[in-house]
């Protein structure tokens, strides 16, 4: 036994080299294949803990820095990590974009400008990828030089959760809110996650009691399923609600669920008129008479959005809708309107 043991150590030792090279690269794999796909949430555990085992892998870097640009998650984590892929000359180019964008959220404007500036000298060809990056640059300075006097205050835990809450809509009393959540807690289809790292969204809401939120509620089974459903936008007086849906059957339309009064659930959404929903639509608004809607539309699911209008008729029917002037509209996504 004692002559055999060196010759078994020697034949393990190569094999347990060659595992652990195997299994690097399949987590890598793994990794890249959630970054491909969109799915930053899931590819940062594994480029972190991948970066340990290797620190000065400027690629992991890279990749982790864009995962906390698109998230948002960490913002001081995206400079670092970009900042240091930047130092390798053998890195994409590309990371000088990045690099720009996660500056930029992270309020480091001038840092944010000489980032896009050097991408621009690198590679002047490609510099239109990079001029609504700038104008965002040039729009901060302006805005920074006369700034508001405006509070921001978190609305709690009541109504955030862990998760993704967003698309917020109150009434003109600003005594009713709802809003979209991809949260664990209370989600009817929130059970699984789903392709891109998040939970299916609901929408919830809550009312003003004296003075406080009330902790936000699922808003029933009569709006939201085990698929995905997002408010996106609500009248003046709170008994109507706009709805996308995202469902396997069934999506890029507006819906509309109303309720009675203050007290009683929203209804289960019905499709707005056909005429309204003839392309590719994610979200409106109504005037407070209910006779003017604002909606955003696209032609195909890669387009950007603009903004339309329609007008109801005599017989209660939308009018063919409208694209606005290029006063409102853009080359880029005009989206979530809004009419006070």
């Amino acid at each position: 036994m004692k002559i055999k043991s060196p010759l078994l150590f020697l034949f393990l030792l190569p094999f347990s080299l060659a595992f652990s090279q195997s299994q690097k690269a399949t987590q890598i794999e793994d990794a890249d294949e959630h970054f491909k796909n969109g799915n930053y949430l899931m590819a940062i555990p594994i480029y972190k803990a991948e970066l340990k085992k290797e620190p000065n892998d400027s690629k992991i870097k890279f990749r982790l820095g864009i995962c906390y640009v698109k998230t948002r998650l960490n913002r001081e984590e995206a400079v670092v990590c970009l900042e240091q892929a930047s130092k390798d000359p053998k890195i994409d180019e590309d990371v000088w974009i990045q690099l720009g964008r996660a500056y930029f959220l992270y309020n480091r404007i001038e840092e944010a400008q000489n980032a896009f500036d050097h991408f621009e000298s690198l590679k002047p060809k490609r510099a239109q990828e990079i001029e609504r990056d700038v104008e965002y640059c040039d729009n901060a300075v302006k805005l920074m030089r006369k700034p508001s006097n405006v509070s921001f205050q978190n609305l709690g835990k009541d109504i955030n959760s862990p998760d993704a809450d967003y698309l917020p809509f109150i009434d003109a009393d600003e005594n009713f809110l709802i809003f979209t959540s991809r949260r664990k807690e209370n989600n009817i289809g929130g059970k699984k996650v789903e392709m891109d790292g998040y939970r299916s969204s609901d929408v919830f809401q809550s009312t003003l009691e004296h003075g406080n939120w009330t902790p936000a509620k699922n808003a029933g089974r009569g709006i939201n399923t085990n698929l995905d459903e997002q408010a996106v936008g609500l009248r003046s007086d709170g008994l109507v609600m706009y709805v996308y849906l995202d469902h396997i059957d069934k999506f890029g339309d507006i819906y509309i669920s109303t309720r009675k009064d203050h007290t009683s659930e929203f209804a289960k959404p019905a499709i707005i008129d056909p005429v309204v929903n003839s392309k590719i639509e994610t979200s409106g608004c109504l005037s407070e008479d209910g006779d003017l809607l604002v909606f955003a539309r696209r032609e195909k699911i890669s387009n950007t959005s603009d903004l339309f209008m329609s007008r109801k008729l005599p017989n209660g029917k939308w009018g063919l809708p409208q694209k606005l002037p290029e006063t409102i509209n853009s080359p880029f996504n005009e989206d979530q309107p809004f009419l006070s």
